[in-house]
């Protein structure tokens, strides 16, 4: 039943030769944790590589002062990238990965993930697609944290994360962790944006009003 919820989410299986299929049958497993739970931390060796199949992940960074960046989300039908290249590789993890909410994953260990990178082209292709994009992702990211205002970083990750009435859940902290800054910054910019009349702030909430 968990094969075929997983071929559901991940392309790659069913184009998969059936001895491939059967190797990725016998060396997976299931894992799931719950939300705030951390699965990696900081110069973690990868033991596992996981690829998501309900629920996701958050992968961040803490600088030397403590201060949370966010790298991207691992959302269903998405694998670690930095866990799959930190094993090819075979370096440490200078990242950390908790859950966002409840979430089911399927684990690879590093040495069937190599022997799939090796022989199953179908998954070859599946990760280094994953790459790319995740490689996209971090470069808008840096391009954006030097080239975009904070007002306008602030309005887009609101339009792309409230809801239909234009209302997100979401500390100033967390906001700020999520667009590459600090929670001041981020409290500051809000107050202005709420007085302009682009949003109203509530407790621990923010709405759209030109949504």
């Amino acid at each position: 039943m968990l094969y075929d919820f997983l071929a559901d989410k991940f392309d790659f299986i069913r184009k998969m030769k059936p001895d491939e299929f059967e190797y990725l049958k016998k060396n997976i497993l299931y894992k799931e944790i719950k939300k705030d739970e951390m699965i990696f931390g900081a110069h973690d060796r990868c033991e596992s590589i996981p690829l998501v199949i309900r629920g996701q992940l958050r992968l961040f960074r803490v600088s030397d002062e403590g201060r949370e960046m966010t790298s991207y989300y691992i959302m269903p039908g998405n694998i670690c990238i930095l866990a799959a290249v930190c094993t090819i590789g075979m370096m440490e993890y200078d990242f950390t990965a908790q859950a966002v909410e409840d979430t089911l994953m399927a684990m690879l260990d590093p040495e069937s993930f190599r022997h799939l990178l090796n022989t199953s082209s179908s998954f070859k292709n599946f990760v280094f697609i994953e790459m790319a994009d995740k490689l996209i992702t971090s470069i808008s990211l840096i391009d954006d944290m030097k080239f975009t205002k904070i007002e306008d970083r602030i309005m887009e990750y609101l339009h792309r994360n409230a809801d239909e009435d234009g209302l997100l859940s979401i500390t100033h902290e967390n906001l700020a962790v999520n667009i590459g800054t600090v929670r001041e910054v981020v409290s500051r910019q809000l107050k202005k944006m709420e007085k302009s009349g682009k949003i109203i702030m509530g407790r621990k909430e923010i709405r759209l009003l030109d949504s």
